[in-house]
């Protein structure tokens, strides 16, 4: 019995260990309002495989929705809009396959090398 419950344990701590982790949130006015009452949440082995920002048109407003989602609707974003808008045409999925890289906007360190390097020309420019 006490092996059965240790086994248990292992494979509970297993799963949650090497369960991608996502932000999970919904709005109607911006991500920022989504970001006032988002959850971090365990995504499901197999099944919800990206972490996800998503935007899309409703008749009553635009959705900004932080979620886990399955791979296949990452790499086909239009199978995705069209469950979940009916068709509509403003609809944006991004994905992210790391744990919470959907927490929020992040300047990336591509973006700042070449800022640093504009930088460093314009002042090798002037001088």
């Amino acid at each position: 019995m006490q092996a059965v419950l240790k086994g248990i344990v292992f494979i509970g701590i297993l799963k949650a260990a090497s369960s991608l982790q996502c932000y999970h949130c919904y709005s109607y006015e911006s991500f920022h309002e989504c970001d006032n009452n988002k959850e971090l949440k365990s995504c499901e082995i197999g099944a919800m495989q990206r972490c996800s920002k998503v935007t899309y048109d409703l008749p009553i407003g635009k959705v900004y929705r932080k979620e886990c989602i399955d791979l296949a609707y990452c790499k086909d974003n239009d199978r995705y809009c069209r469950q979940v808008t009916n068709g509509s045409d403003d609809c944006e999925v991004h994905c992210c396959k790391d744990d919470k890289c959907n927490a929020g906007s992040k300047v990336s360190s591509g973006v700042l090398c070449a800022c640093a390097l504009l930088m460093g020309f314009l002042i090798r420019m002037i001088l």
